[in-house]
């Protein structure tokens, strides 16, 4: 059975997520003395106990915790292994009618995970992971902010480290059962059909702006550039160069951008869309379903 698209989240823990200010969280989070404009800056934009405790009550939020990367790697490895990728998809293309953008976060992080190497820590010079570019330790991992971006752009939107993989792999692993309605099939063909008519020298910026006129397409501007980077992380919108995990992976913190201005991820930030869509990867991830043409 579906689930319900409505009443399946608090409303008021919901809106508590999406209100959470991560810098205030973490201004406290660190212990320090605060300096007279960061406690301004808490007072006015920090969540008031009594609704961390709610959205806590209703598995939206949750405390910091401290991890380390290998365990995060194991992490990883173990919440993948508990998915299959029907469920991924099912639920990515059943966001796109009920906007329920944390059904679609897991493609994000499970697309990552195609060529993601098992590995220990290997530490640079920057004291960062030379792989995955993770700290050997996260001392403050802040869980609530993980889950702002899940259910506020449907997509990992930071860091794209084992630590922030785990929690949305494990995360998505407790979503039951979805299947996509008829209404979800059209949405999506609607927005390939929109990207295959592209003038070839159309960018991301362009396209993302496009995207929210597609019948049916949800969102502000940041979650279609967010859906737009799921399909790069797939290897849906990439280029000769410049490939997405389902066959290459590349280190997130040393991935290239296409100028020192982008806040594109990799890598459709290279796309245009002379590239086009690349059928192959398309296939892989949506090529069952019997509802959807490219």
């Amino acid at each position: 059975m579906k689930l319900l698209k409505t009443d399946a989240v608090d409303p008021r823990a919901l809106k508590i997520l999406l209100k959470y200010n991560v810098a205030a969280a973490g201004y406290l989070a660190r212990g320090f003395p605060l300096d007279a404009k960061q406690k301004e800056y808490v007072e006015k934009h920090d969540t008031s106990p009594e609704d961390l405790d709610y959205a806590k009550q209703h598995g939206l939020a949750f405390d910091f915790v401290e991890m380390a990367h290998d365990e995060a790697v194991r992490r990883c490895f173990e919440s993948y292994a508990l998915l299959k990728k029907k469920h991924v998809t099912d639920a990515f293309l059943a966001s796109l009618s009920g906007n329920r953008l944390d059904w679609r976060s897991g493609l994000s992080s499970y697309a990552i995970m195609q060529t993601m190497p098992k590995h220990s820590f290997k530490e640079t010079k920057a004291k960062f992971c030379g792989i995955c570019s993770g700290p050997e330790i996260k001392k403050r991992l802040d869980l609530t902010g993980l889950n702002q971006e899940r259910f506020g752009f449907g997509s990992l939107v930071g860091h794209k480290t084992p630590y922030e993989l785990q929690f949305f792999l494990r995360q998505h692993s407790r979503i039951g059962s979805i299947r996509p309605e008829p209404e979800d099939f059209s949405i999506f063909n609607r927005i390939i059909g929109f990207i295959k008519a592209l003038d070839e020298k159309a960018a991301p910026n362009e396209v993302k702006k496009g995207l929210k006129t597609v019948k049916g397409f949800k969102g502000n501007l940041e979650q279609a550039r967010c859906f737009l980077e799921i399909l790069g992380f797939c290897g849906i919108l990439e280029t000769e160069k410049h490939k997405g995990y389902l066959t290459n992976y590349t280190n997130p913190g040393l991935a290239p951008a296409k100028t020192h201005r982008s806040d594109w991820a990799y890598p459709v930030d290279f796309w245009t869309a002379k590239d086009g869509i690349n059928r192959e990867a398309f296939n892989f991830w949506f090529g069952d379903y019997k509802e959807i043409s490219l």
